[in-house]
C-alpha cells in the first residue's frame, strides 16, 4: 500500500480497467507499456483476453504487465494505483473515470467519454501510443506534480456520486411540483 504518493522514491502502480474487447484499445494500452518500465495491472475479461496474453508474452512485458481477470475489488485496487490509464476508442460516460478520480488516482486517458470534461488537456492523449507514452513519461518523472494538478479534480470528482444526482432530479421534480416526492 502507499503511504504517501508524494515520495519519489516509491514504486508507482498503473491500473487499466474495462472488458477486454476492441473498443476499450488495450491493444494500444501495451503498445505503449513497450516504452514504460513501471507495473501495469489490467483488471477485467473478455473476448480479447487470450490475444492480450499473447502480445504481453511476444513483447516480453510479463515482468510489468498482468493481466488480472474479473475483480471485485477494483476500487480497493484503485487506491492502491498512482495511476488509472485509459485507452479507449470511445466511451459512453466512463465510471472507470470517475471512480479512479474519486480515488485520488491521476488520470492519464484517450479524448473519450467524461475524461475530456474532467481532466486537464495535458492528461488527455489522441489515440496513438506515442502520446501516450509521452504523457505516462511526464507523470511518472513527476508524479507530485501531477498530484497537486488533480488535488481539485479530486475534491470536484467526490460529489459526482449517484446518490447526489438522484437528489439533484428529485429536487427538480418538487421544484415542479406543490408536495415533497416521497
Amino acid at each position: 500500500m502507499v503511504e504517501d504518493r508524494n515520495q519519489p522514491t516509491q514504486t508507482i502502480r498503473a491500473l487499466a480497467v474495462g472488458r477486454l474487447v476492441p473498443v476499450k484499445n488495450f491493444e494500444l494500452l501495451l503498445r505503449a507499456w513497450n516504452d514504460i518500465e513501471i507495473p501495469l495491472n489490467i483488471v477485467g475479461d473478455g473476448p480479447l483476453r487470450q490475444n492480450l496474453a499473447s502480445a504481453i508474452k511476444a513483447n516480453e512485458l510479463s515482468d510489468r504487465v498482468s493481466l488480472l481477470g474479473h475483480q471485485y475489488d477494483v476500487l480497493d485496487r484503485m487506491e492502491r494505483s498512482e495511476i488509472v490509464v485509459i485507452s479507449s476508442v470511445r466511451e459512453g460516460f466512463g465510471y472507470v473515470t470517475l471512480e479512479a478520480l474519486q480515488s485520488r488516482c491521476v488520470v492519464v486517458s484517450t479524448k473519450c467519454g467524461v475524461a475530456e470534461d474532467l481532466l486537464p488537456p495535458h492528461y488527455l492523449v489522441e489515440n496513438n501510443a506515442t502520446d501516450l507514452v509521452a504523457v505516462l513519461r511526464r507523470v511518472i518523472e513527476d508524479l507530485p506534480n501531477a498530484i497537486r494538478e488533480f488535488e481539485p479534480i479530486w475534491i470536484q470528482a467526490k460529489d459526482m456520486t449517484v446518490a447526489r444526482m438522484v437528489q439533484e432530479t428529485i429536487a427538480v421534480y418538487e421544484g415542479l411540483v406543490d408536495e415533497p416526492i416521497q
